[in-house]
């Protein structure tokens, strides 16, 4: 998974997120500090975790939504 391909995020640290429960914290993190408009593609597929469901993200832009879902489905598998 190619998540916004900034180097210094690591795709097994949002496995462990989405394992561990964590995933309100981590979206609290990108609300908190911005980096919701650096990795949106990240932050909707997280949300959409938090939904329970990919049709979280039908309203989304299609530019954003595309690399979400797949952002989506990755996390899941895991």
């Amino acid at each position: 998974m190619a998540i916004a391909g900034d180097s210094n995020i690591s795709e097994e640290f949002f496995h462990s997120v989405v394992k561990s429960g964590q995933v309100d914290a981590a979206v609290a993190v990108f609300e908190s500090t911005g980096g919701i408009h650096r990795w949106r593609p990240l932050y909707e597929a997280l949300r959409a975790v938090q939904a329970g469901s990919p049709d979280y993200l039908r309203n989304i832009a299609p530019e954003v939504r595309v690399p979400a879902g797949e952002i989506f489905v990755e996390l899941m598998s895991h």
